[in-house]
């Protein structure tokens, strides 16, 4: 299903494909954007299969939204809430976001527990994340924002950085290369 996603217009949860440059925001309360009613809360996982061109922010307030193109969101800054969560499905090892943000923690591995290389900043805005990295695979910082990873991460892979910038207020991040 394509949805337009228009400034002050927000894509349904079935949506696998949105262009435009309105919001995809996911939550676990309620049936609908903005409804909140905690008696039906569920664990829930918003999938998008396809490749998607729409620039406005993504939000993960609840329950999880998993990547199954490395083209879901490449446009789109994802902000992974407290209680959100950002995966991968399997042989998606190579995910590009147009940035990322938010408090929530992050596992660099597929549902296969394949490594993953996360790549953020193609819209070139600049983040801040204050959550977690973990997991066997790496980061790489694309684009000309600025993103400031505040918080420790415990990843394996490297760290590469193609461009913009990458601040850091944690402890230096593991294997990292400067590519140019």
């Amino acid at each position: 299903m394509r949805r337009d996603c228009r400034p002050r217009k927000r894509c349904s949860l079935a949506a696998t494909a949105c262009n435009g440059v309105g919001q995809l925001e996911y939550d676990v309360f309620g049936r609908d954007f903005g409804q909140r009613r905690p008696d039906q809360v569920r664990k829930r996982r918003l999938t998008l299969a396809g490749a998607n061109t729409y620039a406005g922010s993504t939000f993960i307030n609840g329950g999880t939204l998993s990547l199954a193109n490395a083209l879901a969101v490449p446009n789109s800054t994802v902000n992974v809430g407290s209680s959100g969560a950002l995966s991968f499905a399997a042989s998606n090892t190579n995910p590009i976001l147009g940035g990322l943000a938010g408090i929530g923690n992050v596992t660099l591995a597929t549902s296969k527990f394949e490594p993953v290389t996360l790549n953020v900043g193609q819209n070139g805005q600049s983040t801040t994340y204050n959550g977690t990295l973990s997991g066997g695979g790496g980061l790489t910082k694309t684009g000309t924002g600025i993103l400031t990873v505040a918080n420790a991460v415990s990843y394996t892979g490297r760290t590469l950085l193609t461009g913009g910038t990458l601040a850091m207020n944690a402890p230096p991040l593991p294997g990292f290369t400067k590519a140019w």
